[in-house]
């Protein structure tokens, strides 16, 4: 009897064991889960309170246009002069506040301040005030305004040394490569890393097949030629022209309708007619480049393949630009291997305007030839693959010290010039195995029909999804 009564103490102790381990796999699930939703929610509302401020700072550029224009009309240059000035010190300035109001949101979705991030901003307020003064031994890059620079480095600095609960991953650099080799794409080290030959056989298929060592790789390319005074962090991609109203409009009617459609109150043909200063050449704040239709109803602007979905987009939401993209990190710790997970979430958001007409319906905020006028009310979530430098990367700290750092290392001796503890060196190191690259060139040879062409931008690392949440 007293066998027996071991017997079921022992598989007492062997059910409570059981009982005890599956609490703590249901407890680690659940912080699992819970951290991942936060970390979504932070993001998310971090990158809608950036484009909220980025919207805010077009809307004050385009009343500034507005209050130009009557300058002009008033004949008033000295006041015109003062006003691209402000322009100039908005477009630079302005968006770094964004920094904070994100932080500020994805602080109270409850993400703890990451001291990478506020690292990284630091490191690049410094290379402000040295490289891009000339106090280097590099040329000094042109200033928007007198004191541009060491007023950007302080509102970069103040932005940082509050600390920051996110990171802006969209931010261009002035003085970063442009892109367009191997080496500076993010997917070609994620698709060695996760052996996913089928991207290689989509994009550099010769690359797998051909490739023999590290000295095949040709130079980065050169530093690019950005427009320099256009904010870095979440940039508004603006840009400053030359150019006469007459030139810009087609009439001094419609000139009058912008006025008076955006607060400037009523301008009279006597008016018009005592203005001396219609045809002179002034400087008026436009959308750049990167601002267009975003949607042909078949596929986004600049891909092949067609996007995955059917219908119209309604002329004001039909608009690529700026936007903000905002990376969040959460840590949850697991209770059953005594070890901690982090999760990433990058998210996309972006202002949208809209210009009423007088039958009743609007117009993207381009219509006025990307004239930048005060029409910004709305910013709503949007794909990451819809937004200009979305793959850059930059609050990823590991991904800009593995550009700036490891890369050049790497090209000038090797793969033993990198350590690994870099999952980008890892990456490369592996990628240096002959072996490695036979295992995929003979999956390939065995396999790629079974391959399918991803979606345009593929999946952000760390979160956030191509073509929307």
């Amino acid at each position: 009897m007293r066998a027996r009564c071991g017997q079921v103490a022992l598989y007492l102790v062997a059910i409570i064991v059981a009982v005890c381990i599956l609490a703590l796999m249901n407890v680690d699930t659940f912080t699992a889960t819970r951290a991942k939703w936060k970390v979504q929610d932070g993001g998310d509302a971090a990158a809608l309170a950036a484009a909220r401020r980025q919207g805010s700072v077009l809307n004050e550029i385009g009343r500034l246009n507005i209050a130009h224009i009557l300058a002009v009309i008033r004949n008033d240059r000295k006041e015109c002069e003062e006003i691209v000035e402000q322009q100039k010190r908005l477009a630079l300035l302005g968006p770094v506040q964004g920094l904070s109001d994100a932080s500020a949101a994805a602080e109270a979705n409850g993400i703890g301040k990451n001291p990478d991030f506020s690292k990284l901003l630091m490191e690049h307020a410094n290379v402000v005030r040295t490289v891009y003064t000339g106090r280097s031994d590099v040329e000094p890059f042109p200033e928007p305004f007198e004191g541009a620079w060491d007023e950007y480095a302080t509102a970069i600095e103040l932005a940082a040394s509050a600390g920051l609960a996110t990171g802006a991953d969209n931010m261009r650099f002035y003085c970063s490569p442009p892109g367009g080799h191997m080496l500076l794409d993010m997917r070609f080290y994620n698709a060695i890393n996760g052996r996913d030959w089928c991207w290689f056989h989509f994009v550099c298929e010769s690359l797998l097949n051909n490739y023999t060592d590290w000295t095949d790789w040709g130079p980065i390319p050169e530093e690019r030629e950005n427009y320099i005074g256009d904010c870095e962090i979440f940039p508004l991609f603006l840009q400053p022209r030359e150019d006469s109203l007459l030139h810009i409009f087609s009439s001094t009617q419609e000139i009058a309708s912008v006025v008076r459609r955006f607060g400037g109150g009523n301008v009279t043909a006597e008016e018009f007619e005592q203005c001396k200063m219609l045809n002179s050449s002034q400087t008026w704040y436009f959308l750049g480049g990167a601002w267009g239709d975003w949607f042909d109803g078949y596929r986004l602007a600049g891909e092949e393949t067609e996007f995955p979905i059917v219908g119209t987009a309604k002329p004001e939401y039909n608009v690529r630009g700026c936007a903000a993209v905002c990376r969040c990190l959460k840590a949850a710790a697991s209770l059953s291997t005594d070890s901690e997970s982090t999760y990433a979430w990058s998210a996309a958001a972006k202002p949208f305007g809209k210009i009423g007409g007088d039958d009743g319906g609007s117009s993207p905020a381009t219509a006025y030839k990307s004239f930048l006028v005060p029409c910004f009310d709305s910013v709503r979530l949007v794909p990451l693959d819809s937004v200009e430098g979305a793959s850059l990367h930059t609050a990823d700290v590991e991904w800009v010290a593995h550009i700036r750092d490891h890369i050049p290392k790497y090209l000038a001796g090797g793969p033993g010039r990198i350590g690994s503890s870099c999952k980008y060196c890892s990456a490369l190191k592996l990628w240096e195995k002959p072996s490695f690259r036979r295992s995929g060139v003979n999956w390939l040879k065995h396999n790629a029909g079974q391959c399918v062409r991803p979606a345009p931008g593929g999946t952000l690392s760390g979160g956030g999804t191509s073509h929307g949440h």
